[in-house]
């Protein structure tokens, strides 16, 4: 996704009313630093909006975000273009952009990494996979209870896979998903029980992805009428060596 940066000619034609332009190609010159001014400080802004509000795993995301130069002397088909590529069919920042409908994602295992650290594996508590570190329970028999009670005692710190909603009489888990012990706790029976905590649903097939836009916020913070006189007149004198009051 990207946005082509297009700019009105306006503080040119008072350049060349006042005859402060000497060469053709001092005009393209000027078009051209511009639009690559607004399109490098548009892409910087994209970048620091989704630092800012995204949780960046690794340098991926950000290295998406790129600009195209403006090219060439024409300046009616003149322009530069700010967004981010697609690559190895990523729509992640296009998805937070404008929002969509996925489908659920795989489940994480413990392969995954967490904090951005790549070198730091996910620790022992926060691990989940079908084929390890999961307590697969059937809620729909009697046996949902003692399990958990007796990975309760044996202060399990892994995570539980609970394939269906549970109907019964005890703790209530209402949807299908991986849980673990949380630290609130409820009493019965005379007994204090920990609270399971859902950290990941598997009860839906897709997810809806809320629009949080990175893109349209910096075009709109740097693509204004104060930025783009300050970038004429920098690049008015730096293509004619004059400089303006």
């Amino acid at each position: 996704m990207s946005d082509l940066i297009t700019i009105d000619d306006k503080q040119m034609k008072k350049y060349i009313k006042n005859k402060l332009i000497k060469r053709k190609s001092q005009v393209a010159g000027i078009y051209r630093g511009v639009l690559n001014n607004l399109a490098f400080d548009s892409t910087m802004q994209s970048k620091k909006n989704v630092k800012k509000n995204y949780i960046n795993r690794n340098k991926f995301v950000e290295r998406s975000i790129q600009f195209d130069k403006a090219r060439g002397s024409n300046v009616n088909t003149m322009f530069s273009r700010t967004g981010s590529r697609i690559v190895n069919n990523f729509t992640g920042l296009k998805d937070q952009e404008f929002g969509a409908t996925r489908a659920s994602p795989d489940i994480s295992t413990v392969q995954a990494r967490i904090g951005g650290n790549l070198s730091k594996a996910v620790s022992t508590g926060n691990r989940y996979t079908k084929m390890t570190g999961v307590v697969e329970i059937d809620t729909q028999g009697s046996r949902f209870i003692g399990i958990l009670r007796k990975l309760e005692k044996q202060r399990y710190k892994g995570a539980i896979y609970i394939k269906s909603p549970y109907k019964g009489k005890g703790p209530k888990t209402v949807r299908k998903g991986f849980y673990k012990f949380g630290t609130k706790t409820f009493r019965q029976n005379g007994v204090n029980h920990k609270h399971l905590k859902m950290i990941k649903d598997l009860s839906k097939s897709s997810i809806r992805i809320r629009p949080r836009p990175w893109h349209k916020p910096a075009i709109k913070k740097i693509a204004t009428e104060k930025n783009i006189k300050k970038f004429y007149k920098k690049n008015f004198e730096r293509m004619t060596s004059d400089r303006l009051k």
